[in-house]
């Protein structure tokens, strides 16, 4: 007899994210110190150009586009309104992770020998 989904989304979930970070709790877990580099240097990539004045003008424009604006719209009806919040959701998600990156580009290169 297969176990119960809920069982079995419980099991899942108790295995993500321990350290309460979700994904970005996995991604640390067992970081070395060459994958703590290449971390910091994917997140300079995509944090350089915001770091400029026209950058930071630019996030916060599309911040306010999407992060600043409602996920669902009860206008759309049910079907129509599920598939634009799954849009918006990945919009808004984009942000965030360039968001994130600033965050780790900010800290600076790891350092040898200290965890990050």
């Amino acid at each position: 007899m297969s176990e119960h989904p809920v069982q079995r989304l419980n099991e899942l979930l108790s295995m993500f994210g321990k350290s309460g970070e979700g994904w970005a709790g996995l991604e640390e877990t067992g970081a070395d110190e060459a994958s703590a580099h290449e971390r910091w240097q994917k997140a300079m990539i995509v944090a350089r150009p915001f770091m400029t004045d026209e950058g930071r003008q630019s996030l916060g424009s599309l911040r306010a586009d999407t992060l600043g604006q409602a996920t669902w719209d009860r206008d759309l009806g049910l079907l129509n309104g599920v598939a634009n919040g799954l849009f918006r959701e990945g919009q808004n998600s984009i942000i965030r992770y360039i968001e994130q990156c600033i965050e780790i580009a900010a800290e600076g290169p790891p350092t040898r020998g200290t965890e990050q």
